[in-house]
Order: structure tokens, then C-alpha cells, then sequence
């Protein structure tokens, strides 16, 4: 059977990422595949990649990825990555 669980939150630094990350742990603690998505990420920071490569990245978005059982790529769980202070994007996207 297939689990699947949405979480939203209605502001940034509610706990969002924290309540998810305490369920992937649990999710893998009783042998459960897991992977997390963060679809959309503000304030994004340019960081070094293992392979020397640097891309924009969310610091919570990483926090998931690396509790993902199942491997997946940086942009798998984060495809729009915006950098910090990018307001004119963020707003093009809420205008979607």
C-alpha cells in the first residue's frame, strides 16, 4: 500500500520542513521507501556540488533530498530554485 502525504504550511518558518523531515525519518526508521519534493524554493544560495559543479540551492530542500531513501537529484526534488531576494520572480509565479 501507498502513502502519501502533503504538507503546507501558510507562512515561511512555521515547521513545515521539520514536520516533514521527522516523517521521512520515521518513514525509513520502519523500512519505508521514501523521497520528498520541495516544488518551489525561495532564497536559494549558490552552493558547491560533491562533483565541483555549483548550482542555486535551498537549504531545506537539501534537508530533504538527503533523507530520501530513494536517490534522487537536487533539481527531482527542487526544480524552481529562487535566489535569495529574487521578488520580481516570486511575484511572476504567484501571478500564475
Amino acid at each position: 500500500m501507498r502513502h502519501r502525504v502533503f504538507i503546507t504550511g501558510t507562512d515561511t518558518d512555521v515547521g513545515k520542513t521539520e514536520v516533514a523531515c521527522s516523517l521521512l525519518h520515521l518513514a525509513r526508521q520502519k523500512g519505508l521507501s521514501t523521497a520528498a519534493l520541495k516544488p518551489i524554493a525561495a532564497g536559494c544560495e549558490f552552493m558547491t556540488n560533491e562533483n565541483g559543479t555549483s548550482e542555486w540551492k535551498n537549504a531545506d530542500a537539501v534537508r530533504l533530498q538527503q533523507l530520501c531513501s530513494i536517490p534522487l537529484t537536487y533539481s527531482e526534488v527542487n526544480p524552481v530554485a529562487l535566489k535569495k531576494g529574487d521578488r520580481a520572480t516570486s511575484r511572476r509565479l504567484r501571478r500564475k
